[in-house]
C-alpha cells in the first residue's frame, strides 16, 4: 500500500488551466521580450555614457553584458 495519500479536494481541477488567471502564454512571452529590449536599450545608453566619460573597456563590457540575453534566446 502506498504511503502517499492524496485527497480529491487537494488535486487540481481539470478545467483550471495553468494560464487562466494571468493571460495567455503569448502575452507572457511578449512581456519578457519587451523587458529584454528595454534592458538592452538602457544598457546601450549606459555603455555609451561610460565610453563618453573615458571608460571604454567598462562601456563595451556593459554593452556586451546586456546584449547577451538576445544571443541565448
Amino acid at each position: 500500500m502506498s504511503s502517499l495519500n492524496v485527497r480529491e479536494e487537494a488535486a487540481p481541477k481539470k478545467d483550471s488551466g495553468r494560464h487562466s488567471h494571468h493571460g495567455s502564454p503569448a502575452s507572457s512571452l511578449l512581456t519578457n521580450r519587451r523587458y529584454t529590449v528595454a534592458l538592452s536599450i538602457a544598457g546601450a545608453a549606459i555603455g555609451a555614457a561610460a565610453i563618453a566619460a573615458g571608460y571604454p573597456a567598462i562601456g563595451i563590457a556593459i554593452y556586451i553584458a546586456v546584449t547577451l540575453p538576445f544571443a541565448f534566446s
